[in-house]
């Protein structure tokens, strides 16, 4: 996962509903901390969560406003890519449960991206 992570020529940022705290402390468990560019925590949000559409504005305000149609959101929550989609971003929903029907992009692990889109290493 590192290794793929690492690889990405993208900048990562984490959008969590949890704190920085915590969430430094699960990277660093699974070890990828290092692969992370920056981590936009329900701190930084001023309390709005996903799925809030008021979260994803400040995470993207956060992150340099870029197009949002520029960016991948990643979840294992059905419920928190919708307003990603909505605002035009990418989506790709890492769920193993393969009977439910979705608009977004689907993959069992995260370790699967690299063969679901490659375009993010080959771009153009």
């Amino acid at each position: 996962l590192k290794a793929m992570l690492a690889s990405l020529p993208q900048t990562i940022s984490i959008f969590t509903n949890s704190d920085i705290n915590h969430t430094q402390r699960v990277l660093g468990a699974i070890g990828i901390r290092s692969t992370i560019y920056s981590i936009i925590d329900i701190r930084a949000l001023n309390f709005y969560s996903k799925p809030n559409p008021e979260a994803y504005r400040r995470a993207l305000h956060l992150i340099g406003d870029p197009p949002p149609e520029n960016c991948l959101l990643i979840d294992d929550s059905h419920k928190n890519l919708d307003p990603g989609a909505e605002f035009n971003m990418h989506t790709l929903w890492v769920q193993e449960d393969n009977s439910a029907s979705s608009q977004h992009t689907r993959i069992a692990q995260l370790c699967q991206l690299p063969e679901t889109m490659p375009e993010l290493w080959f771009p153009g």
